[in-house]
């Protein structure tokens, strides 16, 4: 039977309180950490946020489990491949965000200026950290929203909808330009058609992790406005116009990014087009 609209609406408000006292509750408690050990601004610090993400994928995942009454499999998260779409997104990650880089170094916008100091358990330690984070991102759009719009209103609306919150979530952050906007825009668009090319929001979740760990981690660029401090490879901005350099917010608010993303939305819908078991999961 077809829910009544106040109770899709008590729901949706319901979420959104769960959604927000969840984030406050890891900021508290990270924040008491940082103050208790002096932590702000500091590497560990930026882990440790990252880390308590956590909260929050466990909100949503009790929610959608308990009260929208949606299992694993809804939420394209139980699969026999998960170990290989995994192994696949993060390789897929990885390789659109030194696509940039390519671009970036051949059009002299970057220039490679000598290894980080990041220590090497830091490098390390940050692959779970972004993994938590990105997967919450990826749990709350493409899992949650985009399973929950496919099913009242369509394929379509899945794609666009969640997107738009993805990009609307990114506003505050530093350095918002045009081609932010876009770009935050375009990549929801790719991880929505990677979920629906892959049936898995495994792939989908570590490209994301990928692209973030590549991004910040190991090039030492700002990851949608936000510097983390030391990286294991140090670049130069060397170029003059803020469309091929993104400025404070990085290279997600350049033109080479839009262009990659574009590439990518084609690619993964003509995928996702050749699955054989029909339109959509």
């Amino acid at each position: 039977m077809k829910r009544k609209w106040y109770i899709d609406l008590g729901l949706v408000i319901l979420f959104i309180f769960l959604f927000f006292l969840s984030v406050l509750v890891g900021s508290l408690i990270s924040g008491y950490i940082f103050n208790k050990y002096n932590l702000i601004n500091t590497i560990r610090g930026n882990q440790i946020s990252l880390f308590f993400d956590i909260i929050t994928l466990v909100t949503i995942l009790l929610f959608s489990r308990y009260v929208l009454k949606l299992d694993r499999s809804k939420l394209w998260m139980k699969r026999p491949d998960t170990v290989k779409n995994t192994a696949l997104g993060y390789v897929a990650g990885t390789v659109l965000f030194v696509s940039y880089m390519v671009f970036a170094l051949l059009t002299k916008n970057l220039t490679y200026v000598g290894p980080g100091s990041l220590p090497l358990l830091d490098i390390l330690i940050y692959i779970p950290a972004f993994g938590i984070q990105s997967f919450t991102e990826e749990l709350l759009t493409r899992g949650l929203m985009q399973r929950v719009i496919k099913d009242k209103w369509g394929f379509l609306p899945s794609i666009i909808l969640p997107s738009a919150v993805f990009a609307v979530l990114h506003f505050a952050n530093d350095g918002v330009n045009f081609f932010s906007v876009v770009n935050l825009f375009l990549v929801g668009i790719v991880f929505a058609l990677m979920v629906y090319a892959t049936g898995s929001l495994w792939y989908a979740g570590a490209a994301h992790a990928a692209w973030n760990y590549m991004q910040g981690v190991i090039f030492g660029q700002n990851i949608s406005g936000r510097n983390i401090g030391d990286s294991m490879l140090k670049f130069n901005n060397t170029g003059t116009n803020e469309i091929f350099t993104g400025g404070q917010f990085g290279p997600e608010g350049t033109s080479f990014v839009a262009i990659i993303l574009f590439l990518a939305c084609i690619y993964y819908y003509y995928k996702f087009k050749k699955k054989p078991e029909g339109l959509v999961e």
